[in-house]
């Protein structure tokens, strides 16, 4: 499993990744922004953070997204109702948008 500075390098990809997208607004053949993707990637970005904090806290890694949740939710003094609400936002908005992924991300 990766380390904390590993969870940390991954989120900084995935901004860096999304700023390189927002930066050249790429569109596809009817003119619209992606922005299915941009909600994917800044998610991804904030379950990386999540990790890091999940492996340098407590030393553990979660094996999936609900798993992951539960820590959060059982750990309000980190993860607090702002974050959380962040969080369950980004991944309903996943949801929305790749519906294909669905199952994976609900567990």
């Amino acid at each position: 499993m990766p380390s904390c500075d590993e969870h940390k390098l991954k989120m900084e990809h995935n901004k860096e990744f999304l700023s390189i997208c927002r930066a050249n607004n790429p569109k596809d053949h009817k003119g619209v922004y992606y922005y299915d993707w941009e909600i994917v990637v800044e998610f991804y970005a904030c379950v990386h953070l999540v990790e890091a904090v999940l492996k340098k806290k407590f030393d553990i890694d979660s094996v999936d997204h609900s798993k992951r949740r539960e820590f959060m939710e059982k750990n309000k003094d980190i993860f607090t109702d702002d974050v959380m609400e962040s969080y369950t936002a980004l991944l309903e908005y996943c949801l929305l948008y790749t519906s294909d992924a669905a199952d994976d991300l609900i567990g």
